[in-house]
This record gives structure tokens, C-alpha cells and sequence, in this order.
């Protein structure tokens, strides 16, 4: 078989929180809203909500839509369940950016990754990818919480992307019979239970080696919520999304556009880049 490289450690994100100001881990998407609020009377930020596409995308997907079909078109359409489900998607933009437009909602919108007010202790909540997790672990110590995402009112937990780390084999290197085994050996080496294990000790990675068991609590979390997301879309036609996506947030906040708006001036545009890619 060809070896094109193999995986080393998994990626997510989760829901944190500040055990001093949150005790328990809120379960839905309301408890959330409602501890905001309770908070902002003593002054304090509830949620900072992380509104770039890359971080709040498993909304999408948790509303019931996704990004492309089968062939790596777009998948919200006019007048098809994926464009009702993206209005969904952007009205949950547009209701965060009008809830942090009043202070006694305890809300606020940041795209900062890692969020220097939960670090500081001035946010209680936040969510984030598990690269932030040992920076938090540092910052909050035994007053970090970790769960999984809270669930919408649909019932549905937030399916965050769900992405993977891996070495890869170079075109040359896989052409070299002595290179190819040296990578082979390397390869057994860092999947192993023993590399897997140390890897998620001593540098906070998330296992691939589904035989290694996570004595660490916070990133055991991160496991179930990687069970709970949406595979990270490997396809060329994902470039097209990025920029437009991020207008139709913007559109949705501060641009005063309605979701459907928004929408429409989104797919054309995407649909539009990959209708000139898939001709090439």
C-alpha cells in the first residue's frame, strides 16, 4: 500500500469555564444566556462569544446544515433545507452580536483566541480549541472547567470541527526504500500506546491511539467532544467558504443585513469561486 503519512494527535473545540464564577458546567445553550445575566448584575462578563466562522461553524452543522454536498458545491441553496438551516446559523450571529449590544446581558462578542479576559478572570465563559487548554490550565489553575459544548434548543450539542495532526511523507522521501522504512519505524514510534501516551502527558495532545487512556480530566473532555463534531472538510473547494462566510457574520451584526440576505450574497459568491475551480 502506499504511505502517504499518518495521523499524531486529534483537535477540537470544548466550552470552558471559571469554576470561581460558574460552579457547574451550564448544559444548554440557555443556561448559558441566563448565567450572563446573573453575572452582569455583579459587573461581570458572562460570555465572550468566539464569532469567527473557523470557531462557531459546528453551530451550522448542529441546526442542520453543512457546507458543501458530495461534490464540494455549496449546500444552502435557494429554497433547500441547507439555506434554512444557514439562516439559523447566521439569526444565532445576529441574536449574539444584539444581546452583547446591552451590557446587562452579561454578553459580549470576541474573536480572540486565547481570550485575555478569561485568562484574566473577567469572562467567565468562553469557548475555545484544545491548543488553548495548557495556556488556561496555566492562567485559571484548579478554577478552570472544561465540558462539553452546551446543547442549542434543538437539543443538539454544537458539532465543532473536528480536525486531525499528522506527519507527512514527502514525494521524494517515498521514493527512497531506506527512507520510506526509517518512516515506517518513526511511524510505529509516535502511534504507539507509549508515544501516544507521552505526547498527551507531556505536551497536551489529544490521542489517535484510541488504546491510550487520558488520566487528565480537562483533556478527556476534549475526546468526547471530538465524538460529538463534524469532521474538518478536506476538500479545496473549503478555500471558498472562508472569506464569504466571515462577510455574512459581519453582514449579520454590524452590517444590519437579515440572515437570508446575508445567505444569498454568501452562496453566490461561493458558489461562484467553486463553479471556476471545478471548470479548471
Amino acid at each position: 500500500d502506499d504511505v502517504w503519512g499518518i495521523p499524531y494527535s486529534a483537535k477540537t473545540l470544548a466550552f470552558f469555564y471559571n469554576r470561581a464564577l460558574v460552579p457547574d458546567a451550564p448544559e444548554t445553550w440557555a443556561d448559558v444566556l441566563a448565567i450572563s445575566e446573573e453575572l452582569a448584575l455583579d459587573g461581570v462578563t458572562g460570555l465572550a462569544f468566539q464569532n469567527g466562522f473557523f470557531h462557531s461553524a459546528g453551530f451550522l452543522y448542529s441546526l442542520g446544515g453543512s457546507l458543501m454536498d458530495a461534490d464540494g458545491n455549496a449546500n444552502f441553496a435557494p429554497d433547500t433545507e441547507g439555506a434554512a438551516a444557514m439562516d439559523a446559523f447566521l439569526q444565532l450571529h445576529q441574536d449574539m452580536y444584539n444581546l452583547a449590544q446591552d451590557p446587562a446581558s452579561g454578553v459580549v462578542v470576541d474573536g480572540a483566541s486565547p481570550n485575555p479576559g478569561f485568562q484574566q478572570g473577567d469572562v467567565a465563559m468562553v469557548y475555545d480549541g484544545v491548543w488553548n487548554l495548557a495556556q488556561f490550565e496555566q492562567d485559571l489553575g484548579d478554577d478552570l472547567g472544561v465540558s462539553i459544548m452546551p446543547a442549542l434548543d434543538n437539543g443538539n450539542v454544537p458539532a465543532l470541527f473536528a480536525q486531525g495532526e499528522g506527519f507527512m511523507l514527502s514525494a521524494a522521501a517515498a521514493a527512497d526504500e531506506a527512507k520510506t522504512a526509517a518512516f515506517s519505524s518513526w511511524a510505529a514510534c509516535v502511534t504507539s500506546v507509549e508515544g501516544q501516551t507521552i505526547a498527551a502527558e507531556e505536551g497536551g495532545l489529544l490521542p489517535v491511539n484510541g488504546a491510550v487512556e487520558v488520566d487528565d480530566p480537562n483533556l478527556a473532555v476534549f475526546g468526547e467532544q471530538f465524538a460529538l463534531g463534524t469532521p474538518f472538510p478536506n476538500r479545496a473547494e473549503l478555500s471558498q467558504f472562508w472569506g464569504p462566510m466571515g462577510e455574512a457574520i459581519t453582514a449579520v451584526s454590524s452590517g444590519g443585513q437579515t440572515p437570508a440576505e446575508a445567505r444569498a450574497a454568501a452562496y453566490d459568491l461561493i458558489q461562484t469561486g467553486i463553479d471556476s475551480m471545478h471548470a479548471e
